[in-house]
């Protein structure tokens, strides 16, 4: 193919994909390493790296929480319960000290679900800020964390910040951002993971960004002007898309739902 002559590919939805939206490159550990330089972006592996950036943005928007959260009869002990409805999720409980202000404690996730197809479960070290039962920032530190997707487990050891904030309209907005390292049914490395998100009626709307590497090298993630939408419930990303920068080419990702992706690839 000429090398000015733009690439345009239709992901075949495969079934590992398809269900998950995630990248699978056979699995790993949590100590594994990855290459240090930009991937050779084509059409061979930028599948891969678009289902994982699908996939890493459904586990951050799964395990954010606020930004209210219900308050119980133990001070300090508070719950998010997720998605209401789903049968056999259970809550995430937010144990902190003091019960508001600069607070330090832990947030124990039970099977939580918020209508992602993403279940998680493990517990996380936490500090940040409270006003009450309203989550202003949270810091997370955790190793591991497990997210169920389908048939299939990842565990997540890492880092993360959760901001809480407001937008037009007064919509909510938060901004999550990981630093982690996932292995299991895949093994890829996400370096200042931006979640973007705005929530609206009946969905999430974002902005992702940030740096995913996987055995193939690093992709830079950008948004392009259309948020992606992450509809409630859903089982994938929709209706918007991202760009994918590699050593040599960029990869524009058309999100499509459970669908696998549309990709087209030109020279950077």
């Amino acid at each position: 193919i000429p090398l000015l002559k733009k690439v345009f590919l239709t992901l075949f939805a495969l079934a590992g994909i398809a269900s998950c939206n995630g990248g699978d490159d056979g699995g790993g550990d949590s100590t594994a390493t990855f290459p240090s330089t930009p991937a050779n972006l084509t059409s061979t592996n930028a599948p891969s790296f678009a289902s994982t950036v699908g996939l890493a943005a459904r586990m951050a928007a799964t395990m954010r929480v606020g930004p209210s959260l219900n308050v119980t009869v133990t001070p300090g002990t508070f719950t998010d319960t997720g998605c209401v409805g789903v049968g056999g999720g259970g809550p995430a409980t937010i144990t902190v000290t003091p019960s508001t202000g600069n607070v330090t404690g832990t947030a124990t996730y039970s099977s939580f679900d918020r209508c992602y197809g993403v279940r998680l479960g493990g517990t996380a070290s936490i500090t940040g800020t409270l006003n009450g039962p309203q989550v202003e920032v949270m810091n997370f530190s955790f190793s591991p964390l497990s997210f169920t997707v389908g048939t299939q487990t990842y565990q997540m050891s890492g880092t993360g910040t959760l901001d809480w904030g407001s937008g037009a309209g007064g919509a909510a907005t938060y901004v999550i951002t990981l630093t982690a390292t996932v292995s299991g049914a895949a093994s890829f490395r996400l370096e200042n993971f931006r979640v973007d998100s705005e929530i609206v009626a009946g969905r999430e709307e974002l902005f992702i960004s940030g740096r995913v590497l996987m055995s193939d090298g690093f992709v830079d993630v950008s948004p392009t002007a259309s948020r992606v939408h992450l509809p409630i419930p859903s089982t994938g990303l929709e209706n918007g898309s991202v760009q994918m920068t590699g050593a040599t080419t960029i990869a524009t990702v058309v999100f499509n739902g459970a669908a696998a992706p549309s990709i087209s690839i030109v020279p950077r």
